[in-house]
């Protein structure tokens, strides 16, 4: 009666483990589906290298006009400068910042929408002392973004069409 009972009791554990398993759907990606991988050509990094370059010449000149004509919004598949409010907030909010000197820390290209230029405004001269001390800083980040086969700065937002996919 005892071997019956455990004869049973397997019988039943292989079945429902079975059910179980079977139930799991196996993801594999279609095979006429490639996944999209956007591609920088060597025109692509040197635009966006020269871009971030001119924007940080413009703001270690102070030329604060010059830099707000760098910075863009994008919608959908148009892109547009700042309206003038923006314009002007952008401005005064980079008035504000006693800096010494900027200069971009790195470059990150992902896609044509989803990249990042990491950017670093200097808050104190640096230390004559001690050259090798880390300066204190002020860190944004701009988003290079391609329409219509040319790249615009704007600001990154993570909440963006296109950020945040890979």
């Amino acid at each position: 009666m005892k071997l019956k009972v455990f004869y049973l009791l397997s019988i039943a554990g292989l079945l429902l483990f079975s059910v179980g398993c079977s139930d799991k759907k196996t993801q594999k990606p279609e095979e006429n589906e490639a996944p999209f991988v956007f591609e920088f050509t060597n025109q692509d990094s040197i635009s966006i290298s020269n871009l971030v370059d001119e924007y940080v010449a413009a703001f270690n000149s102070r030329d604060l006009e010059r830099c707000a004509d760098f910075i863009f919004k994008v919608r959908n598949d148009s892109v547009f400068p700042l309206t003038t409010d923006e314009r002007r907030d952008f401005i005064a909010s980079m008035s504000n910042i006693s800096a010494f000197g900027c200069e971009r820390t790195d470059l990150s290209l992902k896609t044509d929408r989803d990249n990042k230029a990491y950017i670093a405004i200097f808050l104190a001269e640096a230390d004559s002392l001690n050259p090798q001390a880390e300066r204190p800083a002020a860190r944004f980040i701009l988003n290079p973004v391609k329409v219509d086969d040319t790249w615009h700065l704007t600001v990154f937002d993570p909440r963006a069409e296109g950020v945040g996919i890979y």
